[in-house]
């Protein structure tokens, strides 16, 4: 488990340099949905941000936007409901002696694949928010409520509970980077066109993100989008490898409720 969460830091850090320092999609108590409904600009010295609405847009001067327009609607939109639901295969492919740049590591005898299989929904009106991670080096399931977070260990139908000072959407955050999945700061839009993935005909729009490691390069991530806008993809690259998320779910509502409950059964133990 320490290294599953090593390898898990591993990936998370290479997305903070998109964090930045603001939050802007804070969800209030009473607000309601909308699809058209379009936050404030992201404003710094690296990037000015709108989602895109064709609605907004003729009324709206074009240097606001980037040109990751794909981005903006296909995962911008969807932190403006009330909920959201992702289902990803997250593989990660990465060698171990660059995993710490500048450091005396020892030879990783080549490249190394981990596979996860991973959940992560939050339901914002009523501040719940559930993760399933599956993987061969460990396993992960969580539950946030009630201002409490809940690991539950399925093998032994137990779980434990601590006090978690946050909403449920702080913790989507660490696990979907939700700024870097359509609320994009700090990074950097390269380019875009027509390409091919897994033979299939699509489109990409590629991004680098301001790396916060001395001496190491800026990291490049790429989004993979079918004809109609809806993501299938998502590639990480570093100097010590790359990360491929491909998305098999990607919704605005909880499609499996399962994952925000703990079964009756269950026992709570010390943690």
């Amino acid at each position: 488990m320490k290294k599953l969460a090593v390898l898990i830091f591993a990936v998370l850090l290479t997305f903070t340099a998109c964090s930045g320092g603001n939050d802007t999609n804070k969800k209030s108590s009473g607000s309601s949905s909308s699809s058209s409904a379009v936050p404030d600009i992201i404003n710094d010295e690296n990037s000015r941000i709108l989602p895109y609405d064709e609605e907004v847009e003729s009324s709206v001067d074009e240097t606001s936007y980037t040109d990751g327009k794909l981005l903006m609607k296909s995962f911008g939109e969807l932190w403006m409901g009330e909920a959201y639901y992702i289902d990803v295969l997250m593989t990660q492919e990465y060698d171990p002696s660059k995993m710490n740049s500048g450091s005396s590591a020892e030879s990783s005898g080549g490249i190394q694949t981990i596979k996860y299989d991973y959940i992560i929904a939050v339901d914002f009106e009523n501040d719940i928010g559930g993760l399933i991670m599956i993987s061969d080096v460990g396993n992960k399931c969580s539950l946030v409520k009630n201002h409490e977070i809940y690991t539950i260990d399925h093998k032994n139908k137990t779980y434990t509970k601590e006090l978690y000072d946050g909403l449920a959407e702080n913790f989507g955050e660490e696990f979907t980077v939700k700024r870097c999945l359509g609320i994009i700061n700090n990074c950097t839009f390269v380019e875009k066109g027509d390409t091919t993935y897994k033979d299939a005909e699509v489109q990409y729009e590629k991004y680098t993100i301001k790396s916060q490691m001395p001496g190491v390069s800026d990291p490049t991530i790429t989004y993979y989008f079918d004809s109609t806008g809806k993501p299938l993809a998502e590639i990480v690259e570093t100097e010590s490898g790359k990360t491929t998320f491909e998305f098999r779910v990607v919704s605005n509502k909880i499609e499996s409720s399962e994952i925000l409950k703990i079964p009756d059964d269950y026992k709570e133990i010390a943690s």
